[in-house]
């Protein structure tokens, strides 16, 4: 797997020198045809024009890779930092604490990574998007006392997903939960409450009060066929 991404990177690197290369011939494509000069001087400098609007390709594509990277960098520590916090509450229960217990330093050793590997069961982008929803599940289970962060509560979940339909009017955000919490909890080594009859039902409620309805077409009549043609006119002969 590793050698498939560094290929990719290659791949994407020689893209982007393609690229540049590529604005730097339209650049130099672009100036005027060759001119004889009357003067040296002016020779020199039309010379010199050139060898400046080069650089400046070069450092405006320079400055977009620099752009890209700090970007890149943003994201990637903002899902280490994602991933450290649910390590702390999400993985703190469940299967993984007690193989951290283990009497065998070897096993603890192993019991340490396995939070990581399960973690990277995902994609980034999605695992990033799955502990930005997982966060606002907090935030609102926070704000009721009665309500577990960690593990999630069959009917707790079914009360959130009703709350999101009211709040985000998003089928795709219902379904989201479900599916976020339903791996927290595998990763977990947890039973997912979604497979519970509560949650089933009240997700298939959702979908259909969420789903957005058909408009169908009017049927054309004869009065709109009329119409149409007193519109256009008769045809030419």
């Amino acid at each position: 797997m590793e050698q498939i991404l560094e290929e990719m990177r290659r791949l994407r690197d020689d893209v982007k020198a393609s690229q540049e290369e590529a604005a730097l011939q339209v650049a130099r494509s672009s100036r005027r045809d060759p001119y004889t000069f009357k003067r040296k001087g002016n020779e020199n400098q039309h010379a010199f024009n050139d060898d400046v609007e080069d650089k400046l390709v070069q450092v405006q594509a320079h400055l977009g890779r620099v752009e890209a990277g700090e970007e890149g960098t943003r994201s990637a520590s903002a899902l280490a930092k994602a991933k450290e916090a649910a390590k702390e509450d999400i993985l703190s229960v469940g299967v993984l604490p007690l193989l951290r217990d283990s009497q065998d330093p070897d096993l603890r050793r192993l019991a340490a990574e396995l939070p990581a590997v399960v973690l990277d069961s995902r994609a980034d982008s999605t695992t990033k998007k799955y502990l930005g929803a997982f966060q606002r599940w907090k935030t609102w289970a926070a704000a009721h006392q009665e309500v577990p962060s960690f593990p999630v509560q069959e009917g707790h979940l079914a009360l959130y997903m009703v709350h999101l339909s009211e709040s985000t009017q998003s089928k795709a955000a219902v379904e989201e939960i479900v599916h976020v919490v339903s791996w927290l909890h595998r990763v977990s080594g947890l039973q997912p409450p979604n497979a519970s009859p509560l949650v089933h039902t009240t997700l298939e409620g959702l979908q259909r009060k969420l789903a957005k309805p058909k408009k169908s077409k009017e049927p054309i009549t004869v009065e709109m066929l009329k119409a149409m043609v007193e519109a256009v006119g008769p045809s030419p002969h």
